[in-house]
């Protein structure tokens, strides 16, 4: 597995906490950080 491929699934994981219980406190943190984690990415 390469590193891009783990940090998509890192990614997946925080979505799919966040989409599991969406008024978590810690849900809008998961979708911030996998947005970040995004676009970090791609910038570089």
């Amino acid at each position: 597995m390469n590193a891009e491929s783990v940090e998509v699934d890192e990614v997946k994981s925080w979505l799919r906490e966040a989409i599991a219980d969406p008024s978590s406190p810690d849900s809008r943190f998961m979708v911030e950080r996998a947005y970040y984690k995004l676009r970090t990415q791609a910038t570089a």
